[in-house]
């Protein structure tokens, strides 16, 4: 009975390193959405500008409820590209080393 307890342990293992791969996903979605509102900032649209603003509010969640200013620049998508970075390394990392440890 230990071989199966190991290969479902093991493959809940792999499970989470594909689900870790959301944190990258959520980084990319977030530099396609800056660089639409540097876009829509050079053509000076409007509604592309809205749009970008929405979209920024709805990925960064709980993280613009303390937006990080320093005078008039919001820093806090570089925040969230910094913590999205780091989560995807330490959640990566972490499942890399049980997938290789000892006891599996």
């Amino acid at each position: 009975w230990r071989a199966p307890l190991r290969a479902a342990i093991g493959l809940s293992w792999l499970t989470g390193l594909a689900l870790a791969d959301i944190f990258l996903a959520a980084y990319g979605a977030m530099m396609a959405v800056v660089v639409a509102s540097l876009l829509a900032l050079v053509t000076q649209n409007r509604g592309l500008q809205m749009l970008a603003n929405e979209a920024v509010r709805f990925l960064l969640g709980g993280f613009s409820r303390r937006p990080l200013m320093i005078g008039m620049i919001d820093l806090t998508p570089l925040a969230y590209f910094f913590v999205m970075n780091m989560l995807h390394i330490a959640s990566t990392n972490l499942l890399r080393g049980l997938i290789t440890a000892p006891w599996n």
